[in-house]
């Protein structure tokens, strides 16, 4: 985990689950990625109370993939990747697409040692 700053702390929000119509939970504990290596100068930092729905997984395979498992924080960083499309280099708000999104969703499965195939 040594580019993640914290684990991953979060709580069930029953009002937005109810509002959204969806299960989501909210970040209790801030954390940073760094993307690449440990304390590079890229970085997506996941604020308190940051609302996730976890994986997006189809719950057809919800037995083989649930939405939580051992690659939750990394879905978090996806989640929030995918709203913002923006990580910090060097300091400076620089814009991503969304394939990059999905490349940093793998790398930080891989940071989580999720096995590959589940990648």
């Amino acid at each position: 985990m040594e580019s993640l700053t914290a684990p991953l702390d979060i709580r069930y929000d029953a009002q937005a689950s109810k509002i959204l119509g969806a299960d989501h939970w909210r970040v209790i504990t801030p954390f940073r990625y760094y993307l690449g290596d440990q304390y590079s100068e890229q970085w997506v930092t996941v604020p308190a109370g940051y609302l996730t729905d976890g994986a997006s997984v189809p719950q057809l395979v919800w037995s083989l993939i649930p939405p939580w498992g051992s690659y939750g924080q990394a879905a978090v960083v996806h989640d929030l990747l995918c709203e913002c499309l923006a990580i910090v280099v060097a300091g400076e708000v620089v814009s991503i697409t969304r394939k990059r999104c999905d490349e940093f969703f793998c790398e930080s499965m891989g940071v989580l040692k999720v096995p590959e195939w589940k990648r």
